[in-house]
């Protein structure tokens, strides 16, 4: 997905010139260096020269979806694979594209783009925020704005969420009269950033958390507890804007009493769902629900005709169903409408890294061997809780100079390698801490998608303000929610 943040130019693109030569060019060349040179150098320790050459295409890897973009850099990562025979191009078609999660990759994406084309997200936003409750009460007014980024982000990606809450914003900075780079338009931004990326991975069934729950699938070869994961992934997100409201109330000292009789205005602005609008939220929760089945108990015939699907066949046989429906005389999903929405960059980086992520950690690497022997002097000291902290924030950290979804899989498989360790350690439990660790990508402009938007905001917060408090709200955010989500979530699950 590109977006417009600045001059013009989008993000993943960087083509000033040196000496004739431009970055990009230099990027890709260093690219490919790491992809086929890190597999010539000796093996440290367990690793195994599959594993070197395994590791030099995901170092490549992450290298291009930091510096040029996510779609090519994610397809040459696997190509170097082949070429460097560590696999066959067969399996690795069969394992990227064709599994389940492969499936269910692709599925994920194009109900995305059948939301977006429905343009339900600034449908829902404007609705939560004119709800008469919160007239009067700034604080309120505050938490439900952050309630409405999430909601959008799980309906559809977080970058559509950052954009519509932005509109939403400027709005909001006009009726409040909040200044530009006040405390107040700065709060606003953070929340945005924080909520957005919270709301993809809060369901199992749809991007980041998809990614997350493939990451432990392949790698424990068990089924995830997926109501059990949205138990958890929901009410720890609210509990994350609750701990942020705090820290913006009597941290940051914010003054959010403009913001008093903000109701009534951005009522005025919300229009009504058309009938399209209705029945695709309809499809949506029919979706989400039915997805939801195999993690139920196998007690009927319907739930274990339904399972045997898997989640990625599931929501196949569904496309395929409302594709069939005609409403108006018109499908409820249009396949050519909704293709210029597919975000297939982002589709590329999110098969890669799960397939990869489990690539590597396989016994033939060495690679968990060598985490181990590596981190069980510091690990072993540890306990559970110290583990769930010290990976919360070394993954909070990594996420914001690395792309978050290549952070919480990295965090995901190092922290399922390291389990063994601690015998009894509930991963589902550390899986969805260290996914929540993945989404603190608000600090610096690496972040994410969303946090590269935010900061090209130069009309409205500086870069220095966005540094200083988003690295503040990262670690006081990573200390509240891993210590309570660790003891929650373990509970739950």
């Amino acid at each position: 997905m590109q977006v417009e943040i600045e001059g013009g130019k989008s993000m993943g693109t960087n083509v000033s010139k040196k000496g004739g030569i431009t970055k990009r060019t230099i990027h890709v060349i260093v690219m490919f260096i790491l992809m086929f040179g890190i597999g010539m150098l000796p093996a440290p320790g367990a690793i195994t020269a599959d594993g070197m050459k395994i590791l030099g295409a995901f170092a490549g890897m992450i290298y291009g979806w930091i510096f040029i973009e996510v779609g090519a850099p994610s397809l040459m990562g696997l190509t170097a694979l082949v070429l460097t025979g560590t696999i066959t191009m067969n399996e690795l078609v069969a394992g990227v594209y064709g599994s389940q999660i492969g499936i269910m990759f692709l599925m994920i994406f194009l109900f995305t783009a059948f939301i977006e084309e429905k343009n339900l997200g600034e449908v829902a936003a404007y609705w939560i925020l004119s709800r008469k409750v919160l007239k009067g009460k700034p604080w309120l007014m505050f938490l439900f704005f952050m309630i409405a980024c999430y909601a959008v982000g799980i309906l559809t990606v977080g970058l559509v969420a950052v954009v519509i809450m932005f509109s939403i914003l400027r709005a909001i900075a006009e009726i409040a009269d909040f200044k530009p780079y006040s405390k107040e338009i700065l709060a606003f931004v953070l929340g945005i950033g924080f909520t957005a990326v919270l709301g993809e991975m809060s369901l199992p069934t749809k991007g980041t958390g998809l990614v997350y729950v493939g990451i432990y699938t392949a790698q424990t070869g068990m089924p995830f507890d997926m109501i059990g994961y949205i138990l958890v992934s929901i009410p720890m997100s609210l509990f994350v804007m609750l701990c942020f409201m705090f820290l913006c109330k009597f941290i940051f000292r914010v003054d959010f009493s403009g913001l008093a009789n903000a109701q009534e205005q951005l009522a005025s602005k919300a229009v009504a769902a058309t009938k399209d609008q209705k029945v695709a939220l309809i499809c949506i929760a029919a979706y989400m629900g039915v997805l939801l089945v195999p993690s139920l108990p196998q007690t009927n015939v319907i739930v274990t005709t339904i399972s045997q699907f898997g989640v990625g066949g599931i929501a196949l046989v569904l496309f395929g169903i409302l594709m069939l429906i005609h409403v108006d005389h018109e499908p409820i999903i249009n396949v050519g409408k909704i293709a210029k929405h597919f975000a297939w960059p982002f589709y590329f980086l999110t098969t890669s890294v799960v397939f990869m992520a489990n690539f590597l950690t396989r016994e033939e690497t060495g690679v968990k061997q060598f985490l181990t022997d590596t981190m069980y002097p510091i690990v072993s000291n540890l306990g559970e809780l110290g583990l769930v902290v010290v990976l919360f924030f070394m993954i909070a950290v990594l996420t914001n100079f690395i792309n978050n979804v290549v952070a919480g899989s990295l965090g995901v498989a190092m922290g399922i390698a390291l389990a063994g360790m601690l015998p009894g350690l509930n991963l589902q439990m550390l899986t969805i801490m260290i996914a929540m660790a993945g989404m603190m990508a608000v600090a610096t402009p690496a972040a994410s998608p969303n946090a590269a938007y935010s900061y090209a905001q130069k009309d409205l917060v500086t870069a220095r303000d966005m540094l200083v408090y988003g690295w503040i709200s990262v670690f006081f955010l990573s200390l509240c929610t891993s210590v309570v989500g660790y003891f929650y979530a373990s509970f739950i699950l």
